[in-house]
């Protein structure tokens, strides 16, 4: 069945074949119409702020001004409907930095063809409002697991009550707000005097993860190769935890409504 209406991109990419690559594959998943493609990085900037697409593709490297200027940028005007994805060839450190821009993805490339779109997808499709904490600190404890994180560690619960806020708050992050409200919110939830106490735990915690995991769960988990083993920070191991859960809580009627393209 032909969709009705799709979601509109824009990407931006220093290669016209890449371009139109990207472009032929969002548009053949049928959620997606390409509204503008660019290699200039201030023409992305003014495209964005004109046609407030669903989606940017923001490849690092680009003329007049960087991927990452484009964000800070764009981080100047109000685009709540807009949701970034930061591309980058070049290492973990890169992708990480661009979540702290404004990116609300990073995708470590080469990444297969699939997972774009699906990512490209989840962004848009909104979480389900209305997930439990008991849902939330399951999908999470899951992760944990996966990531072989310490259960008998203090750190380990603070990363459940972290994630829980960050769900539900996930803009808490761009407000530069991370010791205040989300460390401080977790030490008085452990009657803790001081937030540097939960930030302790949590890089205790954090140094055990990337000490013990392979290659395989760092890229996939954290965009994080082996040589950057020692270079995330709590907010971005934390902030990749809560982006992997909210896209865990779609729910099926949600997910099956997209099949048909977004109203």
């Amino acid at each position: 069945m032909e969709r009705k209406n799709t979601w509109q991109a824009i990407i931006a990419h220093p290669l016209p074949e890449e371009q139109r690559r990207i472009a032929a594959l969002l548009e053949n998943s049928g959620f997606f119409s390409i509204c503008h493609t660019t290699h200039d990085g201030l023409d992305c900037l003014r495209q964005v702020v004109s046609l407030q697409p669903d989606l940017v593709l923001i490849y690092g490297v680009l003329d007049k001004i960087d991927g990452l200027e484009v964000l800070r940028r764009l981080r100047e005007f109000p685009l709540p409907n807009t949701r970034c994805v930061y591309l980058t060839t070049y290492n973990g450190y890169l992708a990480q930095h661009a979540l702290l821009t404004g990116a609300q993805y990073s995708i470590l490339l080469p990444c297969p063809d699939e997972l774009l779109v699906r990512r490209a997808v989840e962004l848009i499709q909104p979480p389900r409002t209305m997930a439990t904490d008991e849902e939330i600190d399951a999908h999470t404890a899951q992760i944990l697991q996966t990531i072989s994180a310490p259960a008998n560690k203090k750190g380990y619960y603070y990363t459940l009550d972290a994630v829980r806020i960050l769900v539900r708050d996930p803009e808490l992050v761009m407000r530069r707000k991370v010791i205040t409200e989300l460390y401080g919110a977790i030490a008085q939830l452990h009657g803790l005097e001081k937030p540097e106490q939960v930030e302790r735990c949590l890089r205790t915690l954090t140094s055990r993860v990337f000490t013990h995991n392979s290659v395989h769960v760092l890229e996939t988990y954290f965009n994080l190769a082996d040589t950057q083993r020692g270079h995330i920070t709590n907010t971005a191991f934390l902030t990749a935890i809560a982006k992997r859960v909210r896209a865990e809580l779609r729910s099926p009627e949600k997910t099956n409504q997209s099949k048909t393209g977004p109203s």
